[in-house]
């Protein structure tokens, strides 16, 4: 037996997530991912390292929101790694080993700087599994409405969602689509109390060079639509992506779903529902 040991730099994308660490178990996995078999080593919070105990095979790590495993060599000395998460797109947070692309493609340069990811960014929480996140909770008949809240924000779902929040956002997971919350606080953008929320969302769009067809507006809310592609999975999703402020944060919702164009007039439904403290939409 050997010691793995992963370090993920602390950062504000994705911050109040714990990320699952998997490893290839062709023997006990009960995950099945890309055609291999993988089982859960522990968790992994933000500016932390966790150590676990593996074998001296040769395996895939893989990250909850990473795009690609790193492989680790046979052998009997102990591994050290260490990531953190990255942009991956509109509404994607993913993980990245050091010395790996942003899109798990062919290692990189181990050496290479890793630029700073100081954003004001929506947080995807659990991109990796979304799939499995759709069906974490499956229910036949429709669920009577629930209130959702935090400190500051609330919405209204079908009570048949499963919560899974902390200091600074949340995800609710449902058996046709999920809802992502980020809180952005006002203290880490310089000009937010002058900003409207559509100034927001449209440098949010700028910033983070989003692929989609611009901001759009329709009853109030305002909105843009984009997708991403997992390789690893073979999954495109889709989200719609909602923009809010309050009185000492701004508000990114995300509505993520494997079927595009499905559930639409729901999903506004649910944003209509959003409340923020004492903010606007």
């Amino acid at each position: 037996m050997r010691r793995l040991t992963i370090k993920r730099s602390k950062a504000f994308l994705s911050c109040m997530i714990s990320v699952a660490v998997y490893i290839e178990d062709p023997e006990h996995g009960n995950l099945n991912l890309g055609g291999i078999a993988y089982r859960e080593l522990g968790k992994l919070k933000n500016g932390k390292s966790a150590s676990f105990e593996i074998s001296e095979n040769a395996a895939n790590i893989l990250v909850e929101g990473s795009s690609a495993p790193y492989v680790i060599p046979a052998g009997g000395e102990d591994v050290f790694l260490q990531g953190r998460m990255r942009s991956a797109g509109m509404a994607a947070a993913q993980f990245v080993f050091d010395g790996q692309s942003p899109a798990g493609g062919a290692v990189v340069n181990p050496a290479a700087s890793q630029r700073s990811d100081r954003i004001t960014k929506t947080v995807i929480i659990c991109a990796v599994l979304i799939g499995i996140g759709f069906t974490l909770y499956m229910v036949f008949h429709k669920e009577p409405p629930k209130e959702f809240t935090m400190d500051g924000f609330s919405v209204t779902l079908d009570s048949g969602f499963e919560e899974n929040s902390e200091e600074d956002g949340a995800a609710y997971h449902g058996k046709d689509y999920s809802v992502f919350v980020l809180r952005d606080p006002f203290i880490y953008i310089s000009t937010a109390a002058i900003m409207t929320v559509r100034d927001y969302a449209e440098s949010f769009i700028e910033y983070n060079s989003v692929v989609c067809d611009g901001l759009k507006e329709k009853d109030g809310l305002l909105y843009c639509e984009t997708e991403q592609y997992f390789e690893l999975y073979k999954r495109t999703t889709y989200y719609v992506t909602f923009f809010y402020k309050g009185d000492t944060d701004f508000w990114v919702v995300d509505f993520a779903t494997d079927q595009p164009g499905a559930f639409r007039d729901e999903i506004f439904e649910r944003a209509a529902s959003v409340k923020v403290k004492s903010g606007e939409r």
